[in-house]
């Protein structure tokens, strides 16, 4: 017999159990933010602190007392204020994109001598709330397309007090929490943990396309010809008829040369006439390909005015700065006018045959090993010079034997990226899966029996 149904009054929500309830949150709990932040001060005692990441990555379940959170101090005070107790609901007030703020966790245990982390809000349930329950409710894609909708800013967003305490919570008899948090624990548990097996076939790919590119570019294809010593130690041997020199040899690097750069009054909205897309080190992937996913546009006046770094096919990009330093993608012409941003660098063959193997070149374990190095001296954050890449040591086959690896390569690499693609599209369906199967059990559109 199905249950009897009411409108929510919401429309993305729809119908709800007669007996249910869609409460503001700010009337069924207490919402705190300015938590700790990551110094540690002297004479302050010392505490440990749950901060942004511990968060995004726990995003959808519940955290415990562990010694890994970062140790930071705190006044007495200030501790009193940002303590986490079991049932807490932490989320994050901000991120790069709208879609992508209002993760939460759910705090499952009282975490002893750990405080709440700046960048984070707190929520204290006044209501009786099941604590396994709670990370669906509150984590459920219905909260966070409010959050969506209320997210203000334009190179990252954020929400104010107001947009948590604003935002209808679905609320259901304990006894329908306890037995929806049962169901769904060991539904999502499932689903999680064959996301995860698919995750590990897709390190190993990546690892298995990594070590195909580096063997290619350092031994050749012919893996009977005579050898010699490279006279460099991470890369060991090399085919005796190859050429040892640095990239500076067979090509330049170039950036933002006595460019004053741009301003955000600069940048044009996508769809305004007289563009041009601006290229940076978050448009290079790891996989050594462009993606135009996100692009900035720069006005076609102040592109002109910069003719060293208009891209006209052929060149290479190099992350030079930020967490992806030393990432490497070869350009092709798009029809389109394009430029690159202050955090990239190009490096030009001489000879443009060239181009393509030099980026596999780059995206061999031992230069990216070698670059992780080099950037990580550089202190505050990862970032390479021009002068080091210039430096960076290259070992040269024929210019034939470099069309058969890149030709090799390219075979290789596409049926490796497409096993890849294939193991991601299965993750997105369990995703969406798993995101339809909590809507349907926390808004009580179907009943677990």
């Amino acid at each position: 017999m199905s249950r009897e149904m009411k409108d929510s009054g919401i429309e993305w929500i729809g119908e709800i159990p007669e007996e249910w309830n869609i409460i503001k949150a700010k009337f069924c709990g207490t919402l705190s933010a300015n938590g700790v932040d990551k110094k540690i001060v002297e004479n302050e005692k010392l505490f440990k602190s749950v901060h942004y990441m511990d968060v995004y990555r726990n995003s959808l379940k519940e955290i415990y007392n562990s010694e890994y959170y970062l140790v930071i101090s705190a006044t007495e005070s200030k501790a009193t204020n940002c303590e986490l107790k079991a049932g807490d609901v932490l989320f994050t007030s901000s991120s790069e994109t709208p879609e992508d703020i209002g993760h939460s966790t759910v705090v499952g245990e009282n975490l002893e001598n750990t405080l709440m982390g700046y960048h984070l809000m707190r929520f204290r349930p006044k209501f009786d709330f099941d604590y396994h329950y709670e990370k669906y409710v509150f984590g459920s894609h219905l909260i966070r397309k409010w959050f969506e909708y209320r997210a203000y800013g334009m190179t990252r967003y954020g929400l104010s007090s107001i947009d948590f305490k604003e935002a209808r919570i679905i609320y259901a008899p304990l006894r329908e929490q306890i037995k929806i948090a049962n169901y769904l624990d060991s539904k999502c548990n499932l689903i999680d943990q064959t996301i995860e097996k698919q995750k590990q076939v897709i390190e190993k790919l990546k690892e298995y396309k990594q070590s195909a590119i580096t063997e290619a570019v350092t031994k050749g294809l012919n893996l009977n010809v005579p050898m010699k010593d490279s006279g460099i130690e991470w890369i060991g041997e090399i085919p005796k008829h190859w050429e040892n020199c640095k990239l500076k040899n067979i090509g330049r690097v170039q950036g933002r040369i006595g460019f004053k750069g741009y301003t955000i009054s600069d940048i044009v909205d996508e769809n305004e006439k007289g563009r041009s897309i601006v290229l940076g080190g978050t448009n290079i992937m790891k996989e050594g390909y462009i993606s135009y996913d996100k692009l900035t546009y720069l006005s076609e006046k102040k592109y002109n005015e910069s003719p060293e770094i208009m891209l006209y096919g052929g060149e290479i990009l190099i992350t030079k700065v930020g967490a992806g330093t030393g990432e490497n993608a070869l350009y092709m012409s798009i029809g389109e006018q394009t430029t690159i941003n202050p955090n990239v660098m190009l490096f030009i063959c001489n000879n443009l045959d060239m181009a393509s193997y030099v980026n596999y070149y780059l995206l061999s374990s031992y230069v990216k090993k070698d670059m992780s190095l080099e950037s990580n001296k550089s202190g505050a954050q990862p970032a390479i010079n021009q002068e080091y890449v210039r430096n960076i040591f290259f070992v040269k086959p024929s210019l034939d034997e470099q069309k058969q690896i890149v030709g090799y390569l390219n075979i290789k690499c596409s049926k490796i990226d497409l096993a890849v693609k294939s193991k991601l599209q299965l993750i997105e369906k369990l995703e969406l899966y798993k995101k339809s199967l909590i809507y349907e059990y926390v808004t009580g559109k179907r009943e677990v029996l």
